[in-house]
C-alpha cells in the first residue's frame, strides 16, 4: 500500500498501540504474534544489530529493543515514523534509530545486520539477504490470506476476496531463490 495511506492512519489515529479494546481471538496453532516474538527473541542478544522492516509506529520495535545492541527501524510513512520517534522519546530508549527508507532500496552496505525482521511489512527478500551478515537470520510474520476472511465474507468484498489460498509455498520458494536456507516455517 502507498505510504500516504499509513500517513493518513497516523494523522487520524496517532499510534496503533494507544487503542484498547475487548476482543476474543482463537488460534488453532497458537497466537502468531506470540510465536513471532518468541522466535525473534531466541535470535536476539546484546551483541546483535537488527533491521526492522516496516516498523510503523515503533511500538513493537521499542518492545524488543532491550534484547538487542541496536535496532535500525525503517518505514515509508513519515507520519508513522513521527509517532515512533515520539514514543521512543517518551520511553527513553536510546538503542533504536527510526529512518525513512524504502525496503526495496535499503541504503545499508552488504552484510550489515545480524537479524532482519519484518512484522507484516514490505517484502524484498534479495535486499534482506544482501544486508544480512553471514550466519544472520531473517524472520517475518505476514498478513495471511485468511486473516480477514470472516470480515470479508460478512461484507462480501475486500482485497483478495475469495482468494483463500496459502502464500506459504510461494514465499518459501522466493526465499530459497534469494539465497535463504529455511529453518522454521509455520502457517497459522
Amino acid at each position: 500500500m502507498p505510504s500516504n495511506f499509513y500517513d493518513k492512519v497516523a494523522k487520524k489515529f496517532g499510534d496503533y498501540h494507544t487503542f484498547h479494546h475487548e476482543h476474543t481471538t482463537e488460534y488453532p496453532n497458537g497466537d502468531p504474534e506470540k510465536v513471532f516474538k518468541e522466535k525473534l527473541l531466541e535470535l536476539a542478544n546484546k551483541n546483535k544489530i537488527a533491521l526492522d522492516v516496516g516498523c510503523a509506529d515503533g511500538y513493537f520495535t521499542l518492545l524488543v529493543a532491550p534484547y538487542f545492541k541496536k535496532i535500525i527501524a525503517i518505514d515509508l510513512s513519515k507520519g508513522m515514523l513521527k509517532s515512533a520517534v515520539n514514543l521512543k522519546k517518551e520511553k527513553g530508549i536510546a538503542n533504536v534509530s527510526f529512518e525513512y527508507q524504502d525496503a526495496q532500496k535499503i541504503t545499508y552496505k552488504d552484510l550489515s545486520f545480524d537479524v532482519v525482521y519484518n512484522r507484516r511489512g514490505p517484502q524484498d527478500f534479495p535486499q534482506f539477504f544482501r544486508v544480512l551478515k553471514n550466519g544472520g537470520y531473517y524472520i517475518e510474520i505476514r498478513i495471511g490470506e485468511n486473516d480477514t476472511r470472516t470480515l470479508k465474507e460478512v461484507f462480501g468484498r475486500g482485497q483478495g476476496y475469495g482468494q483463500w489460498q496459502s502464500v506459504l509455498k510461494e514465499d518459501t520458494a522466493r526465499l530459497g531463490r534469494s539465497g535463504f536456507k529455511i529453518i522454521y516455517v509455520r502457517e497459522s
